[in-house]
């Protein structure tokens, strides 16, 4: 029995260490801790439901780790170049779209992200098509009218993750390093696309622009 008793105590002990964490890592390795502790105790003193319910939870928190320390891995790409997005992929819903389909369009409300595994969509406003690899439609979710910016069109069959607002909106304070990654994908984006819209044929370098207003 002091056997049981201590390891009753230490379970107990991991469990409020859990709670306490405040970032989803080290609360997932507290959560695991704290299974294996329960199934000891609950192998020594005989209790077969409080075996059977940490039995179940092991496995879950152990998958949750799993693709929180992929998440962090994909952010830590991000931080060196890559934007990659594999971490994320468990937390997102496949669709499939079909040529010339509109995703979504400009000035709509925005309550979703998106990754394409496969075809093409062209974004006529600054004349970029994005295949396989990209991401679409982070910008306007944190802007703050969350309106979307462009126009998103299959130009062939294929099919994307979304991710929605809210699930973003959770693994950005699970995880801080999730809203880092995002800070660095939105900025690149944004430097993409201002550098699409100065390579666009016809357009005014912004120096020209300024006196052409004060001319007029």
């Amino acid at each position: 029995m002091e056997l049981a008793d201590g390891l009753g105590y230490l379970a107990l002990v991991l469990v409020v260490a859990s709670s306490s964490m405040q970032t989803m890592t080290p609360l997932r390795v507290l959560s695991i801790a704290s299974n294996l502790t329960f199934i000891g105790y609950s192998l020594v003193g005989g209790l077969l439901p409080l075996l059977l319910l940490h039995s179940l939870l092991l496995p879950i928190n152990s998958i949750r780790l799993f693709q929180m320390q992929r998440l962090e891995r994909s952010v830590k790409r991000a931080s060196q170049g890559d934007l990659a997005l594999e971490g994320l992929l468990p937390f997102m819903t496949r669709r499939k779209v079909e040529r010339g389909e509109v995703l979504f369009r400009k000035g709509e409300v925005a309550h979703e992200m998106f990754y394409v595994l496969t075809g093409h969509l062209r974004l006529p406003e600054i004349g970029r098509t994005i295949g396989a690899g990209a991401v679409l439609g982070e910008i306007s979710m944190f802007s703050p009218d969350k309106r979307r910016t462009a126009t998103a069109i299959c130009v062939t069959d294929g099919e994307l993750l979304a991710m929605t607002e809210n699930q973003v909106r959770r693994l950005y304070f699970e995880n801080p390093k999730f809203g880092f990654y995002l800070v660095q994908l939105i900025t690149r984006r944004l430097l993409q696309n201002c550098g699409a819209l100065e390579a666009l044929p016809g357009r005014v370098p912004d120096a020209e622009a300024s006196s052409a207003r004060a001319a007029a």
